[in-house]
């Protein structure tokens, strides 16, 4: 969730539409999107709810977010769960509740788009049900909307800076100093720029590589059954085609050092490489 950046922030439209919408679809006086924080959940918007979150142990989301699929409690005081919950015992009670998932594309489940009410009501129907889940993924395509939105921003930034950088640089000093710049901008410990040669077996050389900041020896290494061999295949197609990121974000030794070459490459970093991403280029 923290990758979303959305914790805290003030209250904006996008949000405020579905959760008025939600209230008048299924005419409840109160429609939350309420985000579960390690020990909080938190409401990007609200509607007939006075505070802006509550302790997670109080909130009834945080039984809805151990699932993948909506929570429905028709009257939550004939629920063990919540019998000892404050706001399911408090004079002027939570009696009812429907939860559907915040779940991101990587089936994280942030929190939920909930409705309540102070007396109990009947279940939701099928569609019911059906129409509050894609209500829920409508929030979620909002999130994935600011995130993207920032991470242009980011990378518009980022190749400013990375254009500055080099403007002035001319000659054999043009790569190091790229990327040197990449590795600082991407904030990775490793950059290098490496091209293609010889027939079979193809190799990788680089012909400029940054380790930890600092310009080092060029290496060469096989390239088959390698990132940069898979980035290469993926790239392969017309120019229109988009060409694919390779990116492993974790377990990189584990998973992709078969090649006894690269094994070797990888041996004179001074740390483990869990993350490794690989782009094609082509003149």
């Amino acid at each position: 969730m923290y990758r979303y950046q959305i914790l805290d922030t003030p209250a904006e439209v996008a949000f405020d539409r579905l959760t008025t919408l939600a209230a008048r679809l299924f005419k409840k006086p109160i429609v939350l999107i309420s985000l579960v924080d390690e020990s909080r959940a938190w409401f990007k918007s609200s509607i007939g709810f006075g505070a802006s979150e509550v302790r997670r142990n109080d909130a009834l989301c945080n039984f809805a977010v151990l699932t993948d699929e909506p929570l429905i409690i028709p009257d939550t005081r004939l629920d063990d769960r919540f019998v000892c919950n404050p706001f399911v015992q408090a004079e002027v009670a939570t009696r009812f509740y429907a939860g559907a998932p915040l779940l991101d594309r990587d089936g994280f489940n942030l929190g939920t788009l909930c409705l309540l009410d102070t007396v109990p009501h009947e279940a939701l129907t099928a569609e019911e049900e059906a129409t509050l889940v894609d209500l829920a993924a409508m929030v979620v395509d909002e999130l994935e909307l600011r995130l993207a939105a920032r991470q242009i921003a980011s990378v518009d930034a980022a190749l400013v800076e990375i254009t500055q950088g080099v403007a002035r640089v001319t000659g054999g000093e043009f790569f190091d100093e790229l990327v040197r710049h990449f590795a600082k901008v991407l904030g990775t410990d490793y950059v290098y720029i490496g091209l293609v040669e010889g027939t079979e077996p193809k190799m990788m050389r680089t012909i400029a590589t940054c380790d930890r900041g600092h310009i080092v020896e060029n290496l060469e290494y096989r390239l088959q059954d390698t990132p940069c061999w898979e980035a290469i295949l993926h790239g392969r197609g017309s120019a229109n085609e988009q060409r694919k990121i390779c990116c492993y974000p974790r377990n990189f030794r584990m998973r992709r050092c078969s090649n006894p070459s690269l094994s070797r490459v990888m041996s004179r970093f001074r740390s483990m490489v869990p993350t490794v991403m690989c782009w094609d280029c082509w003149v």
